[in-house]
């Protein structure tokens, strides 16, 4: 339980230390577009126009991961909060394209651009260049006339590569991206009525009464996330309270000799989920599943297996590095049984809501 914790804290405080870098290339690239919009105005040809923003070209490798359409993506968002231009929207584009019969990634040249533009309905066109060299991406960027075919204003800007990578998470498929692996750490909480019949039992002169109560329960755990597909999820846990366990009735013996106690459960936990994956932002995902938890008590001397619905939103804090929600509804229930030398007593039955906040780390 100790490395579990001490485990936690380190990944949240790298955590917390990548994401002081977290938003230098998305900055970066928000100055080179308010660079690109002064060079534009300052030009004998500047005027109200609508703007048609292209993926940036760059090599197959680059293009695989979608790192031109994530240059295109972080620069366009200051175009459209800027003002100057009226701006195509990115779906208006795409079905130009199609409609062209071109590659859907909108990396073209410059005549294309022009011609593109044109039928778009735009003035002004964003394209550039996006190349790799030594860990850095090299960033170029111009704004061309549709009329003239003149270049109006340039820029270019280099981004360390892990910062722009961690900026553009939401748009890039890196091989993080496509087949995540990820190790996270949880911890499951219910408030457990625990709603059980009090109970007594006589032995050797003895009277053992039994009343369980209201408690709640954490329990920590580890797990790991697998996407074999980029919409589909699978998920395997284990939680366990250990020897600690979780106190859920309270025991008072009376007649040759008297004492009160709490009887402790130790639990354990397996669940595997199988679940679909979307995006609510390029920071912001959402899961939704089902999966199966078998509960173990005391060194599996109790046991029940119940199918669950699985819900959860995840932070990317960084690229690789996601806090996440979720919540849990267990279909059934079990009441376990055990206490000293009456293993006929009930003493615990779990809740089936949970929440549970977790931390996981992607490779």
């Amino acid at each position: 339980m100790k490395l579990l914790k001490n485990a936690i804290l380190a990944s949240i405080l790298f955590g917390l230390c990548g994401n002081l870098y977290a938003g230098q290339a998305a900055s970066k690239l928000s100055s080179l577009s308010d660079s690109l919009i002064k060079g534009y105005l300052a030009s004998p040809r500047a005027a109200d126009a609508t703007l048609a923003i292209f993926r940036f070209n760059c090599d197959d490798k680059l293009e695989k991961r979608r790192v031109g359409f994530a240059v295109s993506e972080l620069m366009s968002h200051r175009f459209v909060a800027e003002g100057t231009f009226k701006v195509v929207e990115r779906g208006e584009m795409g079905k130009l394209l199609q409609e062209q019969r071109l590659q859907a990634s909108g990396a073209v040249d410059t005549a294309t651009a022009v011609r593109l533009g044109t039928l778009a309905g735009a003035g002004v066109v964003l394209m550039g260049n996006v190349q790799q060299v030594d860990g850095e991406y090299q960033v170029n960027a111009r704004l061309v006339s549709v009329e003239t075919g003149e270049v109006l204003a340039s820029g270019y800007v280099e981004l360390d590569g892990q910062v722009f990578e961690t900026d553009a998470y939401g748009y890039i498929n890196s091989a993080a991206r496509a087949h995540p692996v990820g190790i996270y750490f949880l911890y499951n909480y219910r408030r457990n009525a625990n709603n059980l019949p009090r109970s007594a039992r006589s032995s050797f002169g003895a009277t053992y009464d039994y009343t369980p109560h209201a408690f709640s329960a954490g329990i920590p755990g580890i797990g790991l996330r697998y996407t074999p597909f980029s919409r589909v999820q699978v998920d395997f846990s284990f939680m366990t309270t250990g020897r600690a366990g979780v106190k859920s009735t309270k025991e008072t013996v009376t007649g040759s000799w008297s004492r009160t106690s709490e009887i402790t459960t130790e639990v354990y936990a397996y669940r595997g989920i199988l679940a679909y994956q979307g995006s609510l932002s390029h920071r912001l995902k959402y899961v939704a599943g089902a999966g199966l938890s078998k509960y173990s008590l005391n060194s599996d001397r109790d046991s029940f297996t119940t199918p669950f619905l699985h819900t959860r939103l995840e932070y990317m804090l960084q690229g690789r590095i996601g806090v996440s929600l979720a919540a849990n509804y267990e279909f059934n229930q079990k009441t376990f049984l055990g206490a000293g030398g009456f293993y006929d007593v009930p003493v615990l039955r779990l809740d089936r809501f949970s929440v549970e906040p977790s931390l996981a780390i992607y490779f």
